[in-house]
């Protein structure tokens, strides 16, 4: 974004703190709650034989390092292993996300008179899924697209989605999805005193939507996502028109 006091900059910055100090708070509960294992020592003395592994003998455990994996725990859905929890019932490996980005309508009417923008990088996104399966999900979100000037006045969208999402691996850091559902949402059209015969108006339908997006891991929760979408949402005057959204965000997954 151009300025560091954009809106959809500061929410981002909200968005990460709030996140990182849960998740610093349910580690440090678990870990309080995890039972400290005391390896077992054999009594010194004639016959006894000396251990062969000195991490054995001393207590200490070697973990070993592990890389994100983009399915499979703990970067798929779970900071200790397992397939963690989700916000959505009947799933698991859950996340929650935010993205901004662009906004492109469809054919809509203009006036001559007036500037006729059909894009703008004013659209916010927050969103929440979890998976049935290391493949299929859903995943339910709210965007909006933020005022778009146009024939004197403005167009501007605002609702709520509901998708069903297909993943697949690119390695073990990164994978690609798409998404197909349904969409219902809320427009508004305002138009200029010279704008004769355009129309203006609220609007509110529900439509179809699919998408497709790339998931890059950072760490083992958080994740960097570039998704692109197609909204079929109804303005004023319009039977139906294609609204794209085009977003990058951050992703922290539970």
């Amino acid at each position: 974004m151009r300025h560091a006091n954009h809106p959809f900059v500061l929410t981002l910055i909200t968005f990460a703190a709030l996140t990182t100090a849960a998740a610093a708070q349910a580690q440090s509960s678990t870990s309080a709650d995890r039972p400290v294992e005391v390896a077992p020592t054999e009594p010194s003395g004639i016959g006894s034989t000396p251990s062969a592994n000195p991490a054995a003998t001393s207590g200490d455990a070697v973990a070993p390092a592990s890389a994100p994996m983009a399915f499979d725990p703990p970067a798929a859905g779970s900071r200790y292993g397992g397939d963690g929890y989700s916000w959505l019932p009947y799933t698991t490996r859950g996340y929650v996300g935010i993205s901004g980005g662009q906004v492109e309508i469809g054919d809509m009417a203009c006036s001559p008179l007036y500037s006729c923008d059909d894009s703008s990088d004013r659209v916010i996104k927050a969103y929440t899924g979890g998976m049935f399966n290391e493949y299929f999900g859903i995943e339910l979100a709210y965007f909006n697209t933020g005022n778009i000037d146009r024939s004197g006045g403005r167009v501007r969208a605002h609702g709520g989605n509901v998708s069903l999402i297909a993943q697949a691996p690119l390695g073990t850091m990164a994978a690609v999805y798409a998404k197909v559902g349904g969409t219902y949402a809320w427009t508004k059209t305002s138009v200029g005193p010279l704008a004769i015969g355009i129309p203006s108006g609220n609007e509110s339908d529900a439509g179809a939507s699919y998408g497709a997006g790339l998931r890059v891991n950072a760490s083992q929760n958080w994740a960097f996502v570039l998704e692109w979408e197609r909204h079929s949402l109804k303005f004023a005057g319009d039977d139906k028109n294609g609204t794209k959204l085009t977003t990058l965000g951050v992703q922290y997954r539970f």
